[in-house]
């Protein structure tokens, strides 16, 4: 193993290593962890290997549990969905983000932390811009206040309603007009 040739050289200075594309498992990463203490190693790169996400999940834990100084590219994919699970999608965005993000904080939803804006394409026949925007917040219970409000409709700024959805989840509402 590439792993053990390291350690055993202490002349070594390799502090950077990619194993993409070896299909490796989680199992085996968890073993090259433990064989990289004592080594300059400080980061690898194991993206495009048979890791999945349960798997991403497990080898962040035990490198955490280990006390592995390790950056494991990998683990981006955690953030990212953690970001999600406290990010949601409103539409139109029609205003600054300054005054969305005072209303979701005076309403109570919680601390906004981003808020973002996206231009979608414009459909031939329609006036309005198609714009929206993301909203992050510093917890994930504030995404569930937010998605209550537009629930009682209650998701007015000025006059102007606003969609909110969660973020990531593809979701639309059709309303069915009486």
């Amino acid at each position: 193993m590439i792993i053990e040739g390291i350690k055993k050289n202490p002349k070594s200075r390799i502090e950077c290593m990619g194993l993409r594309f070896n299909f490796l498992t989680a199992l085996g990463m968890e073993k090259f962890v433990d064989l990289s203490k004592g080594t300059p190693l400080k980061e690898i790169f194991i993206r495009n290997n048979s890791i999945n996400e349960n798997g991403v999940y497990r080898l962040d834990k035990y490198v955490t549990e280990v006390g592995s100084k390790l950056i494991v590219d990998v683990f981006e994919i955690l953030s990212y969905q953690e970001k999600m699970e406290r990010t949601v999608w409103i539409f139109p965005f029609n205003r600054t983000p300054e005054e969305y993000k005072r209303f979701f904080e005076s309403s109570e939803c919680g601390i906004v932390t981003d808020v973002r804006t996206r231009k979608g394409m414009q459909y031939p026949g329609k006036t309005m811009q198609n714009q929206y925007g993301f909203v992050e917040f510093a917890h994930p219970d504030s995404v569930k206040r937010a998605l209550a409000k537009a629930a009682k409709r209650e998701a007015k700024i000025g006059s102007a309603n606003i969609k909110i959805y969660k973020a990531g989840t593809g979701t639309f509402i059709y309303i069915k007009k009486s």
